[in-house]
């Protein structure tokens, strides 16, 4: 079963290709389109309706043009209204309440500025609403939805996509996203691994070489520094020294620089230097001090670094000076450790506040979805109430019509009796008419065949004398005076032959079967027999028209053998009638195969007699003999014995065309 059957007119087709590929984009199966033109088409559109969930009717403008003829496409929207799976929508802005009932009734979008615009918008309203409809019928209410988030993300699995997958977890939609996401996601994953790994394997090579050199460095170390003291061992651990370390701790530094001087650039900027009471700035004054702290700290450094070795380490203010030194460098030490901890800070602030603006920008698609599913929930209230107004309309009008067909039935029980009243009081005055009458004379009916023979004198009968009345009868008149005609009377009742109720033909009823009045094969004069054992052995007799062919065995071959119906099998063997009538002519055929219908099945055997009547070349009669195998022999002996006893008795059923 699909999900979508779309009902157009031809002519649109182009436009209709391009509603078909956004419909099929948010995940709907699509039956095929049909070519109306070619044998079967028509039933092949009809079952590839009816086995779709949903049937798309859309309406074009000439849907109201009385001159042309859209049969089709009302067909299989009725049919699919009646089912409850219609969705409809119109191709031009036409006017919905001049359409058939009951489409003037249904929600029915224009689509035809989104299919002239380019791009066609998902947010559209009309487009919404056709979405909306769809998804509701076949229990995808988030359709709408769907079609917003692809549009967002376009091509690739994005946000959008990824929200609607965890908001609607059961359609049929988000196990698609996630198994792209997933498939995204690992490939995206894989490179950044191979990247890394490349890179792991670059720098182990080269902390390999620097150790090995290392390692060769050591002996030559240790002979050097016999005869030279400042001679430095080689250190393995500058081996795996990357180079990070350092960058680290630039970064670091130049990071601490500019926060301090863009901390003393804000300052400058809101605090204004204090102007001189002589008018002039302090900037040459601020100039002049920073000179001497330079000079005075070359000069201090100076005398620091050529008088310490003369007056030596021991002196009070060089070792405090030391001390101080040693104190800003753990102070150094201490802020470094300070600057990682609030750099790291810095760094978990900013992954906070990346993380907040993906929220806030999910929660205003949500609130967007939120909005759209509101205006679709309005829709459909608005239309259940439409719809709840025109069933309680349709519920009085039905009322109304029982209300007034109970007036008519009761009105047509009343006149009834009165009729029958009528008809009674009619009987009565016509009995006792009949008995104060007075009949005279006698009437003879004539004879079935033959030429009127004189017929001699009844003897006289005593008569009874004539009751008095005050005025004369008058007299009786002879028998051989009597004119006009007397219907014969109909045939005697017999036990065993059976008459058909057409008065076509009679014949025997063989011992073992019964009458089956109802039947339903086709033509105008059939006698089912069926037998009480076994329902699968049959005997059908039928008056067939010959059709322009002049002999039974013409006819037989052109409609059964070799006519529209299937191959009832290769001929096995003719014989000639059994003996009876001697005006009848024909063949007798026995095979297997199958006619039309549950009545002929291919694991039965058949057997034929086709005959003709010498005085009626236009009339076919046909004695065909179902049955199971091994009731052979019993079938063809009662077919056999039917066809002895076979009669006709009615008028021709085919006018003669030989």
């Amino acid at each position: 079963m699909t999900d979508l059957f779309i009902a157009y007119r031809r002519a649109d087709k182009e436009r209709v290709d391009l509603i078909r590929q956004s419909l099929s984009s948010l995940g709907l199966t699509m039956a095929a389109d049909i070519e109306p033109k070619g044998r079967g088409a028509a039933k092949a559109i009809r079952d590839a309706a009816a086995s779709a969930r949903v049937v798309l009717a859309l309406w074009p403008a000439e849907i109201l043009d009385p001159t042309q003829n859209h049969a089709g496409l009302y067909g299989l929207a009725r049919t699919a209204h009646v089912d409850g799976r219609l969705v409809a929508a119109r191709l031009a802005p036409l006017a919905v309440d001049k359409l058939e009932a009951p489409f003037d009734t249904l929600p029915t979008p224009d689509l035809s500025n989104w299919l002239a615009g380019d791009p066609r918008p998902a947010g559209a309203p009309e487009w919404q609403s056709l979405v909306g409809a769809i998804g509701r019928i076949i229990g995808r209410p988030a359709l709408g939805e769907l079609a917003l988030a692809l549009e967002a993300d376009g091509a690739t699995i994005g946000p959008a996509q990824i929200a609607f997958a965890r908001r609607h977890r059961e359609d049929a939609a988000s196990a698609t996203i996630w198994e792209r996401f997933e498939t995204a996601e690992r490939e995206r994953f894989a490179d950044a691994f191979r990247k890394a790994h490349g890179v792991l394997m670059e720098r182990h090579q080269g902390a390999q070489d620097r150790l090995k050199a290392a390692l060769e460095a050591f002996p030559a170390y240790l002979q050097a520094v016999r005869k030279d003291a400042t001679v430095q061992p080689p250190d393995p651990r500058e081996a795996i020294a990357d180079g990070a370390a350092a960058l680290r701790d630039g970064v670091a530094r130049l990071a601490a620089d500019n926060e301090r001087l863009q901390t003393a650039l804000d300052r400058a900027r809101v605090t204004p230097p204090p102007m001189a009471a002589n008018g002039n700035r302090p900037w040459a004054w601020i100039g002049m001090t920073a000179a001497a702290f330079v000079v005075g700290s070359l000069g201090a450094a100076t005398l620091t670094e050529f008088a310490g070795p003369f007056r030596g380490d021991a002196h009070p203010r060089i070792a405090g000076l030391a001390q101080a030194a040693q104190e800003r460098a753990e102070t150094v030490a201490q802020a470094s450790a300070e600057l990682a901890r609030l750099r790291e800070q810095a760094r978990t602030a900013a992954r906070r506040a990346e993380t907040a603006e993906a929220n806030l920008r999910n929660a205003r698609t949500q609130l967007a979805h939120s909005q759209t599913e509101l205006i679709q929930r309005q829709t459909q209230a608005s239309e259940a109430t439409g719809s709840t107004r025109r069933l309680q309309g349709e519920l009085q009008a039905a009322q109304q019509a029982l209300a007034s067909a109970e007036r008519k039935a009761q009105e047509a029980a009343t006149r009834v009796a009165g009729l029958e009243q009528e008809v009674q009081a009619l009987r009565e005055t016509a009995t006792a008419a009949a008995d104060a009458a007075v009949t005279t004379g006698s009437v003879r009916p004539r004879p079935a065949s033959g030429a009127a023979e004189p017929q001699p004198a009844p003897a006289p009968q005593p008569q009874a004398a004539p009751p008095a009345a005050s005025a004369p009868l008058p007299p009786a008149r002879p028998d051989g005076e009597v004119t006009g005609s007397v219907p014969p009377a109909p045939p005697p009742a017999m036990e065993g032959p059976y008459r058909h109720r057409r008065d076509r033909w009679s014949f025997a009823i063989p011992p073992g079967f019964r009458l089956d009045s109802e039947n339903d094969l086709p033509g105008p004069v059939n006698s089912v027999l069926i037998h009480e054992q076994n329902r699968d052995a049959v005997v059908v007799v039928s008056a067939n028209a010959a059709r322009g062919a002049c002999t039974a065995q013409a006819w037989y071959w052109d409609n059964i053998v070799e006519g529209s119906r299937p191959r009832r099998g290769e001929v096995t063997g003719d014989a000639a009638l059994p003996q009876g009538e001697a005006s009848f002519r024909g063949f007798a055929v026995r095979g297997r195969g199958v006619l039309q219908a549950d009545r002929f099945r291919t694991d039965l055997d058949y057997y034929d007699l086709v005959a003709q009547r010498r005085g009626e070349p236009g009339v076919v009669y046909l004695v065909q003999a179902r049955f199971p195998r091994s009731m052979a022999g019993e079938m063809i002996r009662s077919v056999h014995a039917l066809w002895k006893d076979f009669e006709v008795t009615g008028p021709r059923a085919y006018p003669t065309r030989c």
